[in-house]
């Protein structure tokens, strides 16, 4: 095993302790919704409902809930108590089994088996093939589709057994500050065509979209010095002004050369 990867019982020891915690902070939107449709309905459906196993269930909501509300005979399997306790609880309508997947026993057949964020998922791909006690036949990699998708704000990338997701998604100050940038770009633009002299200092007149107003406001010296301005002030811009846009904010702007300024 690698070094930072956890033992299996240290996993089960892990929600044994923190599970209820998890379970409830999990995400409640269902983003796995367009590939358990799918997998819904690639599904075979010979004994009227499909039989799903759900190794790993953890509490069930939202996926297990989910597939119950779909017409589907849910079976979980999780080895922390505490977990299948509150699957238990959350989807009565379920059949609920504290047992670790690693020696499950079942005489049953099922036409849908789930492993989301499963142990199995891995040793399945090292393997090849994985053999679940009382599930035949074996399933194949060749009989599996796996696609990783980034969760909305993140970036993902995978290679080999080390995986990397990292945060994407700007806060509030990054926002502004990739503001305050695309607007120092804009104002040399302008100096530049406007026939300014590089030593040229310049005063500033502006209306703005809120979020780009307070993007200015608090970079406000920073980009003064960028630009070489002595002033900075919201008003009406005047003959000169110009309607552009910064990041798909609005704004009217205009420059001149300060009175007395050198060039």
């Amino acid at each position: 095993m690698k070094q930072g990867q956890m033992d299996p019982d240290d996993v089960i020891a892990a929600y044994d302790r923190n599970g209820r915690v998890w379970a409830a902070s999990r995400d409640r939107r269902l983003t796995e919704r367009p590939w358990l449709d799918r997998a819904l309905a690639l599904a075979p459906r010979e004994a009227g409902k499909r039989r799903v196993l759900d190794l790993g269930c953890g509490a069930g909501r939202p996926l297990a809930e989910y597939l119950v509300d779909r017409g589907c005979l849910v079976t979980g399997v999780d080895a922390s108590r505490p977990m299948i306790e509150l699957f238990a609880r959350v989807v009565p309508a379920a059949t609920a089994l504290h047992a670790d997947m690693r020696g499950l026993r079942l005489n049953a057949v099922f036409d849908l088996i789930l492993a989301w964020d499963s142990q199995q998922v891995k040793l399945l791909k090292q393997k090849g093939n994985l053999d679940i006690p009382g599930v035949t036949p074996s399933i194949a990699w060749d009989d599996v589709e796996i696609k990783v998708e980034s969760k909305k704000g993140y970036a993902y990338k995978e290679e080999g057994q080390d995986a990397v997701a990292l945060e994407t998604g700007l806060t509030a100050e990054l926002e502004a500050e990739g503001l305050a940038r695309e607007l120092v770009h804009l104002v040399q633009n302008l100096r530049k065509n406007s026939g300014l002299e590089v030593s040229d200092r310049i005063e500033i007149i502006y209306g703005a979209e809120a979020d780009l107003s307070q993007a200015m406001e608090r970079h406000r010296e920073w980009i003064m010095n960028e630009v070489l301005a002595t002033s900075m002030e919201p008003g009406a811009g005047g003959p000169s002004a110009v309607a552009t846009e910064v990041n798909g904010r609005k704004l009217i702007i205009s420059i001149n050369k300060t009175k007395g300024a050198a060039g």
